[in-house]
């Protein structure tokens, strides 16, 4: 597979319906509540993200996240999750 090829499209990998990923968003919101904090209160630093599937789910539920990873086509993957999101970048 080439380097510039997206590997998973929104449609496949139905973000927030992994059972991986509904347990790190329990997990986060759990430490948010812990710490008196909503999770639209809380930053998330999100290393080697892959393709950002649990940065870009943290984001739709109003976190502030930043995903960083050094492979190109999976950053291009999740620049395309995130405008079919609707999530914006700041």
């Amino acid at each position: 597979m080439s380097e510039s090829t997206p590997i998973i499209t929104t449609e496949s990998a139905r973000l927030g319906n992994s059972p991986r990923v509904r347990r790190i968003l329990q997990m986060v919101s759990d430490f948010a509540a812990l710490s008196g904090k909503s999770i639209k209160d809380i930053r998330v630093l999100d290393l080697a993200c892959a393709h950002g599937q649990y940065a870009l789910e943290l984001a739709r539920r109003g976190a502030y996240t930043l995903g960083i990873e050094g492979r190109v086509a999976w950053v291009n993957n999740a620049n395309l999750w995130m405008h079919d999101l609707g999530i914006k970048c700041a």
